[in-house]
């Protein structure tokens, strides 16, 4: 078996050509070269590309002995988009405003260029020449203001958890659970449908806790009706009773 040794750069560049280059026994060849490329077998490729054993092998020696130019491909020939022009103009607009679906996208596009683009060649144009993907979006806190939490994290609380840490004060970092008073039902087999006794309604059973910074004290007011001033008073006044003597923050 004719053996060919591959870089990373010349399969990206048959695979290239492959896609780009027009149908015809060229495509063929270059599909069987890329084949190749990716260690499947000769029976392999010729049940792939559906052509014959002798002409994998003419096609793999000629590529071998000529490259690309050897199988009929014209390194001067490069397709060239329409839209390559106006590359970094759409850019700063999808960076601006990200195109919430490819046919808004084509629709912009032609706004800003006049050309217009099918489905398939704007996913292709924005995957391949932009560098965009069709990503799920996050969410950040709306008031959230980076320079502020630096500052607080840097004058306030580290300087307070230093102190925590040479015994001087406590720091408790607070926050609430709230726990379903109910049943959570499953699947299993049975011969009729079962019924599971449960709380009704949306009763819930809250937990208010005060957990040490260094991870060793556990303060906790609970209650199955509401989380509010009231509970953040109890809990404060808990925290003074058990840590008497030491400044709270």
């Amino acid at each position: 078996m004719l053996k060919i040794e591959f870089t990373e750069k010349a399969i990206d560049e048959v695979y290239q050509q492959f896609m780009e280059h027009p149908s015809g026994v060229t495509k063929k060849k270059l599909h069987v070269v890329y084949l190749k490329a990716l260690g499947l077998s000769h029976k392999e490729i010729e049940r792939i590309a559906r052509t014959s054993a002798d002409s994998v092998t003419r096609y793999l020696k000629d590529y071998n002995a000529g490259g690309l130019a050897a199988l009929g491909v014209s390194r001067t020939h490069r397709p060239v988009s329409s839209l390559q022009p106006y590359h970094d103009q759409i850019k700063s607009h999808f960076l601006k405003q990200p195109p919430h679906t490819v046919s808004a996208a084509s629709h912009e596009i032609e706004a800003l260029t006049g050309i217009k683009l099918g489905p398939s060649a704007c996913r292709d144009f924005m995957r391949k020449r932009l560098g965009m993907k069709f990503r799920k979006m996050a969410v950040i806190p709306a008031k959230a203001d980076p320079k502020k939490q630096a500052e607080f994290l840097n004058n306030q609380l580290e300087p307070l958890l230093e102190e925590e840490k040479q015994g001087r004060r406590k720091v408790f970092f607070v926050d609430a659970a709230h726990f379903v008073m109910g049943a959570f039902l499953g699947m299993l087999w049975c011969f009729e449908r079962l019924f599971l006794k449960s709380s009704s309604g949306r009763r819930r059973y809250n937990v208010l806790g005060a957990f040490s910074a260094k991870g060793a004290d556990l303060v906790t007011v609970t209650n199955d009706a509401y989380i509010n001033s009231d509970t953040i008073v109890d809990l404060l006044f808990k925290i003074k009773q058990e840590h008497a003597g030491i400044p709270k923050r």
